[in-house]
Formats: structure tokens, C-alpha cells, sequence
């Protein structure tokens, strides 16, 4: 009867796990189709022309000689602008303003160099601008220009190493609230992370209300013994509408952990501690959170952090770190030679 039962619960872990898996598969093949429709809601928007003119602003920081590139791409983005004003959506909005500053940037490129002597995109690139008040007199902001003395100036690898070093999960914080400004400054470190084709698809939750903390808390299965001592509780969350399809599926956690790294190095630089908290449950207990929570089912959600002001003293484990030996790897690991692989 003993042997029975525990085959019986193998089995069933073994059905939560593939429907797991399943309902991965079917968000992927939902929410994962960024080229494959028309954009409808303004995020839709957002991640298409973020997607198209992050390649202008890319052609445009190659180095010299110049020459004509992304007529296409020039030509979408210029369809997608015109979809954008049609539905209404705000024109100072953030994304279009540096998709129109691009494209000023890129008419001066091909005008100053004479790159397109046959009138392939310029004229129309000049009329569009032309005819918007907003984009004929927009400065050309992009590519922007770093030297060596700027990067030497920013460079400190003591100070960087110190604040990594005494980075450390915290489970006992202060009782003392964390201010919003601190969260937020946070967040405009965490804003400066790689994201693939600058899409930015991460977002965070800031939760502050005890009950809503607890309630939290209670999907998550790594914080018994401290959980009710945590002061504030970031979920932070990547939209897999930014994606464009199943190649991309493990994007949403690159760019997230980015994100999420970035955001505790931002906290810890202004003295708050956190403990980030792994986001491993079944399907179901996703969705009942995001219930809970009203967050949208297109979102992935990457981790839970805990935050907080550290005590005058703490414990906290010791976490010995592999050997860097065990870690870097110099080369391929086996000679092969590039036909072999194709």
C-alpha cells in the first residue's frame, strides 16, 4: 500500500510538472508573436517600434565608411509612426520620440554624406519629418558619443567590488519603511539594463502594504521564518509581448534577472538590503497569484526581492563561492573545425 502511494504521488508530481511545461508552451505560442499581427494596444506599438528603430540606432553607431542601410527598416518604422498617430496614442510619448529622433538622425547621416543619391528613402524620410511639428525641429540625439576619458572617469572596480562583496541576502531588516524616492532611483539604475533590442520588457511590482506583503508571501515557498519581517516586496515581472516568438523564449528571463540584478545593486547603493526570492511553483499557484495580484497573464513573473533597512548587525550565510578556476572557461572546450558544425 506504502509502495502504491508513493508511486501515486510520483505520478501526480509528474502531471503538475508537464502541465507546467504545457501552459509555458501555449503563453509562448500566445503572447510570443510580436511580427505577426498589427499592433493594437500601445505596449503592441511600443515593442514593434522599439524592435525596428533600435536597428537605425544601431547601423548608426557602426564606424566609418558609411553607407545606405535599412531602407525596409527605415520604410516600417515610418508605417508603423503613421499607425501609432492613427490610433490616437500620444506623440510625446517616450518610444515615438526617440523612434522620430532616429530617424532625424539617420536623414542627417544620409544627407551629410550623400548616401542616397537616388532618392530611395530620403524624400519621404524629409516629408514625414517635414509635416510633424515635433520631428522637423527634433534634435538628432542618437548615436551618442562616449570616449575612453569617459569610461576611465566612471571606472572604480574597488568600490564596485566592495558594494558586491557586502551584498548578501538579508532576512532580518529594520522596522523602518523604505522611502519611495529610494525605490525609485532604484528602478532608474535598474531602467539602464541590456535588453534586447532595447525593448525593455521588465517591470516590477512594489508592494509596501503589510497585507499585501503577507498574501504575497504565502505563493512563494523560500521565506518561512523571516517573511513576516520583510518591510517591502518587489515582484519583478518581464512582458512576453516583447518577444517575437518561440526563439525568444528564454529572453524574458535574461532581461528580467538583468533587470533584477541591476535593481539590487541600486538599492544596496543607498544602504537597503534584500533577499531575492525564487519564483519556482506550479502553474497553478502562477495564476492564482496573478489573480490575486491583477498581474496580466502575458506576464513572466522572474523573482520575488525583499527589501528592507538592515539591522545594526546581522546574520547572514556565508555562501562560499566556487573557485573562478571552476568558472571561467578560456576557448571552445574540444578542437572542431567550423564545417563539422554545419
Amino acid at each position: 500500500m506504502l509502495k502504491q502511494l508513493k508511486t501515486t504521488r510520483r505520478w501526480l508530481r509528474s502531471v503538475v510538472r508537464a502541465r507546467s511545461h504545457l501552459s509555458d508552451m501555449r503563453r509562448t505560442i500566445r503572447y510570443m508573436r510580436l511580427r505577426s499581427e498589427q499592433p493594437g494596444t500601445l505596449e503592441e506599438f511600443e515593442y514593434l517600434l522599439l524592435f525596428y528603430y533600435h536597428k537605425v540606432e544601431k547601423g548608426l553607431s557602426l564606424p566609418a565608411p558609411y553607407r545606405l542601410f535599412g531602407v525596409d527598416v527605415v520604410r516600417k518604422i515610418l508605417t508603423i509612426m503613421r499607425s501609432w498617430e492613427r490610433a490616437g496614442h500620444r506623440t510625446d510619448h517616450p518610444v515615438f520620440v526617440g523612434a522620430t529622433s532616429s530617424l532625424s538622425a539617420y536623414e542627417c547621416r544620409l544627407a551629410t554624406h550623400g548616401l542616397d543619391e537616388e532618392g530611395r528613402i530620403l524624400p519621404e524620410l524629409r516629408r514625414y519629418l517635414a509635416e510633424r511639428a515635433n520631428g522637423s525641429g527634433l534634435a538628432a540625439d542618437t548615436p551618442v558619443r562616449l570616449s575612453a576619458a569617459q569610461i576611465q572617469e566612471a571606472t572604480c572596480f574597488d568600490r564596485l567590488k566592495a558594494l558586491a562583496t557586502v551584498r548578501r541576502s538579508c532576512r532580518d531588516f529594520a522596522e523602518r519603511r523604505v522611502e519611495e524616492e529610494v525605490v525609485l532611483r532604484a528602478i532608474d539604475i535598474a531602467q539602464l539594463s541590456p535588453s534586447v533590442c532595447n525593448r525593455q520588457s521588465a517591470r516590477v511590482y512594489v508592494l509596501t502594504d503589510p497585507e499585501q506583503i503577507s498574501a504575497a508571501l504565502s505563493f512563494q515557498n523560500g521565506n518561512r521564518g523571516f517573511g513576516h519581517k520583510v518591510p517591502a516586496l518587489m515582484v519583478v515581472t518581464a512582458d512576453a509581448r516583447a518577444f517575437l516568438d518561440a526563439l525568444e523564449r528564454s529572453q524574458p528571463y535574461v532581461d528580467g534577472g538583468l533587470f533584477a540584478m541591476s535593481l539590487v545593486y541600486g538599492l544596496q547603493s543607498q544602504g537597503v538590503v534584500s533577499c531575492c526570492l525564487n519564483w519556482c511553483v506550479s502553474d497553478a499557484t502562477d495564476q492564482a497569484f496573478k489573480r490575486l495580484a491583477g498581474i496580466p497573464d502575458w506576464e513572466r513573473i522572474i523573482m520575488f526581492i525583499a527589501v528592507g533597512y538592515p539591522l545594526d548587525e546581522y546574520l547572514v550565510p556565508r555562501s562560499h563561492r566556487r573557485n573562478r578556476d571552476d568558472v571561467a572557461m578560456w576557448g571552445f572546450r574540444r578542437t572542431v573545425s567550423l564545417e563539422e558544425n554545419l
